[in-house]
């Protein structure tokens, strides 16, 4: 987990949920996660994976742009995005960190991720990247926040289908 990246996402949603007058306990209750995980997220101690962030999003009336613009992130994202046609998250990362000719070793060590789970997620053998980890490979591959929307939408994708 980035640190950096997950306190100023845990701080402005914190800053959103009070500037609304909610309680952890009413988003929790509204997002279908537990008060426990809201606390520890607010806290810094616990990152959520892209689903989950989305869920809170949408009840704090919040868009992608907004976290990407409070995490520093100039995005250009909506470009090609809508254009690309994957399979889902990880082939797409596998195809954009390739075409930056970067290696599996080379961005594991940069975002401080298990190789293997790199390769895992790659092969869509696990989903199980959070939310800071994909802003720390959007930043480690300067994708401007391009790999950040397509996970934000295939994250999308996958609530639509669950209601």
């Amino acid at each position: 987990m980035n640190k950096e990246t997950c306190n100023q996402l845990s701080a402005y949603l914190k800053a959103i949920r009070l500037e609304k007058g909610m309680k952890q306990s009413d988003l929790a209750e509204r997002t279908g996660l537990s008060a426990c995980q809201i606390s520890r997220l607010e806290a810094s101690l616990s990152d959520l994976t892209v689903s989950s962030i989305i869920r809170i999003a949408k009840e704090l009336d919040l868009s992608l742009e907004n976290i990407l613009t409070e995490l520093g992130i100039t995005s250009t994202f909506a470009k090609a995005t809508n254009e690309v046609s994957f399979q889902n998250f990880g082939s797409f990362l596998r195809e954009y960190r390739k075409s930056k000719k970067v290696t599996q070793q080379v961005l594991s060590g940069k975002i401080q991720a298990s190789y293997k789970t790199l390769i895992r997620f790659e092969q869509s053998q696990t989903h199980r990247l959070s939310f800071t980890e994909i802003v720390s490979i959007d930043k480690a591959l300067c994708a401007d926040g391009e790999l950040i929307a397509a996970a934000w939408r295939e994250g999308e994708r996958h609530l639509t289908r669950k209601e």
